[in-house]
């Protein structure tokens, strides 16, 4: 069974929040989206990097140098908007 959307969104939004909680308390930034589904799915690390993968393939996260470090795009916030409001979540 795929990796559900709304998960992956959020992986980034809440990896993101914390490496900036991480970064202002003087620590080195360590938490990534790729982890975090892992640790929330029990999923295989490379099925949670191809749940990444198609989530930017979508136009719902874009990056610079590294996925790692990805944001939401507003095709991203909308979507992910939509899927907290009670749309039926997609897998990706």
């Amino acid at each position: 069974m795929p990796i559900p959307e709304h998960k992956v969104l959020l992986a980034f939004i809440e990896a993101g929040r914390i490496r900036e909680k991480e970064v202002a308390q003087g620590q080195t930034a360590h938490t990534w989206p790729d982890k975090l589904l892992q640790e929330w799915t029990g999923r295989d690390p490379a099925l949670c990097a191809a749940a990444m993968e198609r989530v930017v393939q979508q136009g719902l996260v874009e990056y610079v140098f590294t996925l790692r470090t990805g944001w939401l795009t507003p095709l991203g916030i909308q979507r992910l908007d939509t899927l907290n409001a009670g749309a039926p979540p997609r897998a990706v």
